[in-house]
């Protein structure tokens, strides 16, 4: 039996007991040492001052934080690094060739019947801006490198020959803006102040026109002359690079 003035020391003891064991619960105890220092006791029987625990903890958070950014920036590398280099899309060269096109892949893409086939060169008859004309797809090494439309037509009513062609050089004019050359070649002076007459001028070969454009990479350019009341109205495009 526990007499009246021994209940609160065992009422401290019990709570001590259980405060122990549920530390021990958690695997470790905290202690205070004779110099007021905290102190943790772990299950396998060492310790260490709780300062130092959380010193080490915050360091170890800190390493695991800066080490995150690097294992991102190491993925990110190695993600660019497998990924496949991206070539430049091939330019638009004429209705739906594109410049440096195999033989093969011009015929594909061109909706009009092929006329000749040479080593070099495909040939077709096609109609543009409503005059019949010839096409011709130039290679150099299977590249498409070159284009030429020749327009070669006669008139009824000459003055047309200057009319298509202002028309045509307008249609380009759209697709590449303002020229870098637009020159006009008298050899006779005739008809030079009489704008009405002049396709009549080309027919004869007294006036013919050359216009030029540039792009980062072809030439196009847009040619007329004449003779014999007829008209030779030519469009080369060349890559340039």
């Amino acid at each position: 039996m526990i007499s009246g003035r021994h209940i609160p020391r065992t009422i401290k003891l019990l709570c001590s007991v259980l405060l122990c064991l549920a530390a021990a619960a958690q695997g470790q105890i905290t202690a205070t040492t004779s110099d007021g220092r905290s102190v943790v006791l772990n299950e396998d029987g060492t310790w260490s001052f709780a300062q130092e625990e959380t010193t080490d903890k915050a360091a170890e958070l800190n390493e695991e934080s800066e080490s995150q950014p690097a294992e991102t920036a190491s993925r990110a590398e190695e993600s660019s690094s497998e990924a496949p280099p991206q070539s430049p899309a091939a330019t638009n060269a004429f209705r739906n060739a594109k410049w440096l096109m195999s033989p093969e892949q011009v015929k594909d893409s061109e909706t009009a019947t092929l006329e000749r086939e040479t080593e070099n060169t495909l040939v077709y008859d096609v109609t543009i801006h409503g005059i019949k004309s010839t096409l011709t797809y130039m290679f150099s090494d299977d590249q498409l490198t070159s284009i030429r439309c020749n327009f070669n037509y006669s008139h009824s009513n000459p003055n047309r020959y200057y009319k298509d062609f202002e028309s045509l050089k307008n249609k380009l004019i759209s697709d590449y803006g303002n020229p870098q050359e637009d020159e006009q070649n008298w050899q006779n002076d005739m008809y030079r102040d009489n704008t009405s007459r002049w396709g009549f001028a080309i027919g004869v070969g007294f006036l013919s026109c050359k216009t030029q454009w540039h792009t980062d990479d072809a030439s196009i350019t847009l040619t007329i002359s004449g003779a014999n009341h007829r008209a030779n109205k030519v469009l080369e495009l060349k890559y340039l690079n």
